[in-house]
């Protein structure tokens, strides 16, 4: 099986430059291969993106959907930053689709979830 999983892109992170925290893009870490962070002492946003089109396919509907984690992740960026102080947002890429096995990245995705539940992460 291929690699499911795509490391955060930095560049889906910009906005306007200051120098305090005001602004998503200056608050969110990139972590690759999910590698979760466990220190229970912050509280921690995990963002995990599925960039998948199988399950639009299977019902027919409108593809485009794999655009959408790095369409979101542009749009965040840019927003006020308004968290709690200390709070860490933790970028884990995203899961995508190899064909038409859309079984092996829903697992994935659960186990993903599973694991940032585990290390205390707001998914």
């Amino acid at each position: 099986m291929k690699n499911l999983h795509i490391n955060p892109a930095t560049s889906n992170w910009t906005g306007r430059k200051s120098d305090d925290l005001e602004y998503w893009h200056q608050a969110v870490i990139p972590v690759n291969n999910l590698e979760y962070d466990s220190d229970a002492k912050w509280k921690k946003i995990g963002i995990l993106g599925y960039a998948g089109e199988e399950g639009v396919r299977r019902n027919r509907g409108r593809i485009g959907a794999s655009a959408g984690p790095e369409m979101i992740r542009k749009m965040l960026g840019p927003l006020a930053y308004h968290l709690p102080k200390g709070t860490k947002i933790l970028d884990y890429g995203n899961i995508h689709t190899n064909g038409e096995d859309m079984e092996s990245s829903h697992n994935l995705i659960s186990e993903a979830v599973f694991n940032m539940l585990q290390t205390h992460h707001f998914p």
